[in-house]
């Protein structure tokens, strides 16, 4: 398996688990926004923000709305 596909694996892992209701807890390397939209779930909000750290790191905070009825 090469790296883009492992990464849509971890992506549709992670889409599994968030519309199952799960917490998927973090991922492995920093999604792009390309990869965030590529997400079998629609996005409600992607938000591009920069945390605490210090130097501060880029990050992004997305809300996933699951299948209906879920």
């Amino acid at each position: 398996m090469n790296v883009e596909e492992q990464r849509a694996y971890a992506r549709r892992l992670a889409a599994e688990s968030i519309a199952a209701g799960d917490d998927p807890g973090r991922m492995p390397w920093p999604l792009t926004r390309a990869e965030i939209e590529s997400f079998p779930l629609p996005a409600v909000r992607i938000e591009d923000l920069f945390d605490d750290e210090d130097p501060p790191v880029r990050r992004r905070r997305v809300e996933f709305r699951g299948p209906a009825g879920s």
